[in-house]
């Protein structure tokens, strides 16, 4: 018997689609479930301003509540259940059957706060969970510090959303977005001010943050760009959320849907926390959460479904109008985060990497639970050195496609189509422990240098088990080593790796079998 303490279940504002897919109870009521684009297939090319086609894309669900204890949640598909998982696999949630003639049910319990994903028949048109612990700091929209905006949806959205920025007015400190759907456009946040996203809301808009400290976006609602439309650059707007060369900024517990570009990117300044985030996007180019040039960043707590890359760690030298003046990326720590990449790399520095230097970096206790191309990647086209970096206690599951070619880990110096005429960097002292790898797919390991100025060195693989063995040797079927002549001081467990064993890739075989495109190299 489950023993919830307290239950919030989030409520779809009126107008909003419902999903034809679930029934959903959570301790015996009745909750909404939302449906959310996401990507249907594992293709991409270089934007040359033709969007994805939506055939490219499927329905899958969301359903979201807060709660303490422990909650039962009882599910109904729409068609027969013949196979059945809750993901991330390491939380040993394990669904149960309905009852005899009962073949579209399943019933389980969750009693950790947390993003969950229930696969039914396979990884297409899955439940997307989003259990937040209880909120306790949501403002009173009826004080005289908050600006509170009433909803404005009509029902025959015309489709030409565009408009001008929404600011605080003098004498507000705070924008509540109350239950219901807004169109905001673009909201500008400055100095000591916050934006709060009801549960019960859908806001349809961009938020920036611009020279400024100590702001705070927060609440359990919707922040959506799907009203934006990518061929219309006249607006100017990309990244749903943009924190440029600000700090003191946090971004905790929003929903971020359908960005036209990157849902949230910070370039700049220090001192950023993301928690508790959750994004899905299928749109090309739009990576999860990006971090450019900026000092001293948590990402905690997040789900992250994105069409290319997931979590990215960059250096440029400028990022749209913005000057980076070459600054460190450094001091970032990633934990506790759920991973799925519909395409891209899961956890990723680069492509982009021009910065004085990348360095004291963590990623630890995360779930990739779908990957594409590469689940834990340096891709090194800049001039940055990076070095002291840790991948420690992460739990890898299926690529989503065996033909591309994915790997397991990548370390790879090359020049690339972002930064062109970038002197080159190197890659030393790359720590991977305790990495779990589970499914039938051959995932290399693959360490590609540049040159000897430019190379790859000092890289520990500590308990890498590949489907609960450990990885002990060069050859490995599952995991192979793959290095070129510039990837050096490699050790497995302590043990110096023997090239002569490893796969070995020509220069040849690099610039015949990859090509430049959408990253540094792509397997075509």
């Amino acid at each position: 018997m489950s023993k919830c303490t307290d239950l919030k279940i989030h409520k779809i504002p009126v107008f909003a689609p419902i999903s034809k897919d679930y029934y959903v109870e959570i301790e015996g009521n009745a909750a909404d479930v939302l449906p959310v684009t996401v990507s249907s297939k594992p293709t991409n090319e270089l934007y040359r301003g033709t969007q994805r086609d939506v055939s490219e894309t499927e329905q899958a669900s969301v359903v979201k509540f807060d709660f303490e204890g422990t909650v039962k949640l009882r599910i109904v598909c729409a068609w027969e259940i013949f196979y059945a998982r809750v993901l991330p696999l390491s939380k040993g949630i394990v669904p149960v059957r309905g009852e005899k003639n009962k073949g579209d049910e399943v019933s389980f319990e969750i009693s950790e706060s947390g993003q969950y994903v229930l696969e039914i028949n396979g990884l297409h048109k899955p439940l997307h969970i989003l259990a937040n612990p209880m909120e306790k700091d949501s403002p009173n929209p009826d004080v005289s510090n908050v600006q509170s905006f009433i909803p404005d949806e009509k029902l025959n959205f015309s489709g030409n959303f565009t408009g001008r920025a929404k600011t605080i007015p003098e004498g507000k400190d705070t924008i509540y977005f109350g239950p219901g759907i807004h169109m905001p456009y673009l909201i500008s946040l400055k100095s000591n001010q916050s934006l709060y996203i009801d549960s019960g809301a859908i806001v349809y808009g961009t938020i920036l943050v611009e020279d400024s400290e100590n702001v705070h976006i927060y609440g359990r609602g919707i922040l959506s760009g799907e009203r934006f439309d990518r061929q219309n650059h006249k607006t100017g707007l990309t990244h749903t959320i943009l924190i440029a060369n600000s700090n003191n900024v946090t971004v905790e517990g929003l929903t971020i849907l359908d960005s036209v570009i990157y849902n949230l990117s910070v370039v700049g300044g220090s001192n950023i926390n993301i928690d508790n985030v959750k994004i899905f996007s299928w749109r090309r180019n739009s990576d999860g959460i990006d971090i450019h040039n900026t000092s001293y960043v948590v990402i905690r707590n997040s789900f992250i479904r994105a069409f290319d890359d997931s979590i990215v760690i960059k250096g440029q030298r400028t990022f749209g109008i913005y000057l980076t003046n070459h600054a460190p990326t450094s001091h970032i720590l990633v934990e506790k985060c759920t991973i799925w990449g519909d395409w891209g790399r899961g956890v990723e520095f680069g492509a982009e990497t021009s910065a004085e230097k990348m360095c004291d970096v963590i990623i630890r206790d995360c779930d990739i639970v779908h990957f594409a191309f590469v689940a834990c990647d340096i891709q090194a086209c800049g001039d940055a050195p990076i070095s002291d970096v840790l991948f420690e206690n992460i739990r890898v599951g299926d690529p989503i496609d065996s033909l591309i070619h994915p790997r397991l880990i990548e370390i790879f110096i090359r020049n690339m189509l972002w930064l062109k005429g970038e002197e080159l960097g190197s890659v030393k002292n790359i720590t991977y422990r305790n990495i779990s790898y589970n499914g039938l797919v051959i995932c290399p390991c693959r360490f590609i240098g540049q040159s000897v100025e430019h190379d790859i060195s000092d890289i520990h693989l500590e308990n890498i088990t590949l489907n609960g063995r450990l990885l002990e040797c060069e050859d490995n079927l599952i995991s192979p080593i793959i290095v070129n002549e510039f990837a050096n001081e490699i050790t497995i467990n302590g043990k110096n790796v023997d090239k002569s064993k490893c796969r070995f890739e020509t220069e040849d075989d690099t610039t015949k079998n990859y090509l430049v495109g959408n990253g540094a190299f792509i397997v075509i």
